[in-house]
């Protein structure tokens, strides 16, 4: 169980450092809501999933620019 926890968090680490490099200013909004993961919590802050959403959204309409 630890190996897996100690994955997981290495994890979480490439992907906030990610975030924090592609959006600064989501970043900080994920933060200031306490990194929240997980959409069933209800919060005015973004969660994980609606970050990489918003993200994604990002580089597709790039992409579609070039």
């Amino acid at each position: 169980m630890q190996e897996k926890f100690d994955h997981m968090i290495e994890l979480y680490n490439e992907l906030k450092e990610e975030i924090r490099r592609k959006d600064k200013y989501l970043y900080e909004q994920w933060k200031a809501g306490g990194f929240i993961v997980d959409d069933d919590i209800m919060s005015m802050y973004p969660s994980l999933p609606k970050v990489i959403e918003r993200l994604t959204n990002e580089e597709e309409e790039e992409s579609d620019e070039d």
